[in-house]
């Protein structure tokens, strides 16, 4: 996993209705059976992206919600790999409040 306590959130945007379908599909292509978000994947929605980087920051709402950075490597198969796509857990109060 990645450490998300260093995250520079300036550079972030929120996406909108048309961009978080397609990075949620996107996820949800990108994710395998191995990978410890697949059981939660059909539940994650997307919130914002770094356009520099590929990350996305997505939440589930049913835990709590739970908050992860996801990077994305914009592949067309899940990856047989437990690593990728690599991700992190943050805090809600790491957050910017826009972001909650």
């Amino acid at each position: 996993m990645r450490d998300c306590d260093k995250i520079n959130w300036q550079d972030w945007e929120l996406v909108e209705e048309n961009e978080r379908t397609l990075l949620e599909k996107q996820l949800r292509t990108e994710i395998g059976v191995a990978h410890h978000l697949y059981q939660a994947v059909e539940r994650l929605r997307v919130i914002a992206r770094d356009y520099a980087s590929d990350d996305v920051l997505v939440s589930d709402p049913t835990v709590t919600p739970q908050y992860y950075v996801v990077h994305l490597t914009w592949s067309d198969t899940p990856s047989e790999n437990e690593e990728f796509p690599t991700f992190c857990s943050v805090l809600k109060s790491l957050l910017p409040l826009e972001y909650q």
